[in-house]
């Protein structure tokens, strides 16, 4: 569900209605994904923390 392209926004990924159509656990399994491959490498490990806070 994830598009592997870097430059689609979190907006856009929950635009799509397979992820609209999703259970709340896909839901999260697909948001921590996303942070993993998207946002997690671009931010400091030190401010994961702030950083998840407002993803």
């Amino acid at each position: 569900m994830i598009r592997d392209d870097t430059t689609t926004s979190w907006q856009d990924q929950t635009a799509d209605p397979v992820f609209q159509q999703a259970d709340d656990a896909e839901k999260e399994r697909l948001r921590n994904q996303y942070w993993e491959q998207n946002l997690a490498p671009a931010i400091p490990m030190e401010n994961w923390a702030e950083a998840k806070k407002h993803f």
